[in-house]
């Protein structure tokens, strides 16, 4: 029987705006939007990991492109603004706080989880965040896991991990957790059924 459902926090959640912001990005910056997150992803180890802070992981960034640090400013506002929320995800996390435990596995900084959380008025959902930056290790580490099953005291069998990157739902597997590779809300409706989770 399910008694936790561990939920992903990027593109589970919160996603991207994949619009063209390539002439906000190069009036403001001087680089397309491509070009920027093409660094941040090279970047996104460090900061993911909290050996960064998102300004610093920004300013880095900036000075890869060889971009003033003094836009830091601009740069977290276009951040900001491609954030958006993923369409039907609160009518679920509406229907399952109801008779679920829900908490929060993010693979990202402690900022940037911050700011999506609270940007959209997630944490009301929530009994618990973890933040891979904050604990010090990635979702490709079974120890985060690990620390989460021991933390919520709970036997893998009664939680239920919900991700869309299919080597974090191999890793949960590993431990018996039960799992959900996320597509869309629609999908996981159906998925959640499959165990029995009936929604509202």
């Amino acid at each position: 029987m399910i008694k936790i459902i561990i939920f992903d926090l990027n593109k589970v959640l919160v996603t991207f705006e994949y619009v063209d912001n390539t002439v906000e990005y190069e009036s403001i910056l001087g680089v397309s939007y491509e070009d920027f997150w093409n660094v941040g992803r090279e970047l996104f180890m460090q900061y993911n990991l909290g050996n960064l802070t998102f300004d610093e992981y920004l300013s880095k960034i900036l000075e890869k492109l060889n971009i003033d640090t003094s836009l830091l400013k601009e740069a977290k506002k276009l951040y900001a603004g491609n954030l958006s929320i993923v369409k039907g995800i609160c009518e679920i996390l509406e229907s399952l706080q109801k008779r679920y435990r829900l908490v929060v596995l993010a693979g990202d900084g402690e900022e940037s989880v911050n700011l999506k959380l609270d940007n959209f008025n997630l944490r009301r959902f929530f009994s618990k965040i973890y933040v891979s930056g904050f604990e010090k290790m990635h979702k490709e580490d079974v120890r985060l896991y690990e620390k989460v099953l021991s933390e919520e005291k709970i036997n893998p069998k009664e939680a239920l991990f919900i991700d869309d990157i299919e080597s974090h739902i191999n890793i949960a597997n590993t431990l018996g957790i039960n799992t959900i590779l996320f597509k869309n809300s629609e999908q996981l409706k159906k998925d959640l059924a499959k165990f029995s989770i009936l929604l509202d």
